[in-house]
């Protein structure tokens, strides 16, 4: 048997209008007061969790599709400049530059 969870009591003030609402809530439920109440704020604290942690994964996925833009925007610089210092310095014919670029670079 697992051990129980330790609990503690929260308690709040309400006008009548506020009970009026949450007695109309929790009996299409058929449930008190507490576990309406509980079970609302349950949600609403998972839930936003839940949408903070869906963010934080949005944001990682833009930062990590800008990581890839600028890695091939860096392959295609790279591949540039090689084929110049292949062709201009080298003095390379430029087809066999651009095969050997594509053999090695991958690109």
């Amino acid at each position: 048997m697992s051990p129980r969870k330790r609990t503690a009591t929260v308690s709040f003030r309400a006008d009548a209008d506020f009970l009026r609402l949450l007695d109309e809530a929790r009996r299409r439920f058929g449930v008190s007061r507490g576990e309406w109440v509980r079970g609302a704020i349950h949600t609403i604290l998972y839930s936003t969790e839940r949408e903070r942690r869906d963010q934080q994964l949005a944001d990682l996925q833009r930062v990590l599709d800008e990581l890839a833009e600028g890695q091939r925007e860096l392959r295609t610089h790279h591949a540039r400049g090689l084929f110049a210092v292949l062709t201009i310095a080298g003095q390379m014919p430029a087809e066999e530059a651009r095969q050997l670029i594509r053999e090695n670079l991958k690109h």
